[in-house]
């Protein structure tokens, strides 16, 4: 009886050691998403919505892990593009089309793993926004977060800032579903 009560406790207790700590990374280090963003402020004047595409790296912080990193803050590289379709609007009988706003990125920055299902990132980095045959560099920034749906599928909400230096700033929000691999 002894024995069994000793292998009991051994094993509940073996069992429940990892709940509540940090340890090994077990997550993945590559992620893929694509996504839908919505202007906000005056680019929504001229821009209904986006789509975009991203791939980031971090070092085994992606997708649902069996416990959470050991170093609470992480970083990360993020690369992507989003296409803003532009809106018609007719003024005294004129109609004008805006043309579509290509934004492509190349973020870095810091992320922090809260739990094992997710995450909180906040990036920054160059912008390259592409309109009607002009091009201009800028500056963006982007805090996000993400829950994980399954071990490695997740959404990832977001809000983003970029500016280029002869325009107002460009406000976004959107979500992600992203692929951890």
């Amino acid at each position: 009886m002894r024995t069994k009560t000793l292998f009991l406790i051994t094993t509940l207790l073996a069992a429940t050691s990892g709940f509540g700590q940090n340890g090994e990374n077990t997550g993945k280090s590559n992620n893929i998403g694509f996504g839908i963003s919505v202007p906000i402020g005056d680019f929504s004047d001229t821009h209904s919505f986006g789509l975009g595409l991203n791939y980031s790296w971090s070092n085994h912080r992606y997708g649902k892990m069996t416990a959470r990193p050991a170093d609470p803050i992480g970083f990360t590289f993020n690369a992507g593009v989003d296409y803003y379709f532009g809106k018609k609007e007719t003024v005294n009988m004129y109609t004008y089309d805006y043309p579509g706003y290509t934004y492509i990125h190349a973020y870095g920055g810091i992320m922090h793993n809260p739990c094992t299902n997710g995450f909180l990132e906040l990036t920054a980095g160059p912008v390259l926004g592409l309109w009607d045959g002009n091009s201009e560099f800028g500056f963006g920034v982007n805090l996000g977060g993400s829950f994980g749906i399954c071990r490695s599928m997740g959404i990832n909400p977001f809000f983003t800032l970029m500016k280029h230096s002869d325009s107002d700033p460009i406000y976004t929000f959107g979500t992600r579903i992203h692929y951890s691999f």
